[in-house]
């Protein structure tokens, strides 16, 4: 397994020599009303269990999209991609799992239309 050195973040930085560069971000005249999408949660929730990433501990996923007619698309390991974890006492960060092209995940899962989410999802999709 190699290691995309990259993407490793040091810990061991200083605030000072922290950088961050938020230039790609542009702030979007976009409001969504928290209430509603409150509802549209409690909503899936009652019929849909939550995704368990492929049995990891405390991982807990609904996808709203999917790489277009691949409804394994969201299943196991590709509901949750890489993530990072200290997996020792030495306090590292390390990757683990499979790296997925979340812009594949472009078609919403037909099961949440008629919820405001797919609202949401047309929204942003539109931008």
């Amino acid at each position: 397994m190699t290691i995309d050195n990259k993407n490793i973040v040091n810990l061991d930085l200083k605030k000072e020599e922290k950088i961050l560069d938020f230039s790609d971000f542009q702030k979007q005249n976009i409001k969504f009303d928290i209430d509603k999408l409150q509802e549209s949660y409690n909503q899936i929730v009652q019929t849909k269990k939550f995704e368990d990433g492929g049995g990891i501990a405390h991982f807990g996923a609904i996808s709203l999209t999917q790489i277009p007619g691949d409804p394994d698309s969201v299943k196991g390991s590709k509901a949750r991609g890489v993530y990072w974890t200290k997996p020792d006492k030495s306090g590292k960060e390390v990757s683990r799992d499979v790296t997925i092209d979340e812009s594949a995940y472009s078609e919403f899962i037909k099961d949440y239309e008629n919820t405001y989410f797919k609202e949401i999802f047309d929204v942003l999709s539109s931008k």
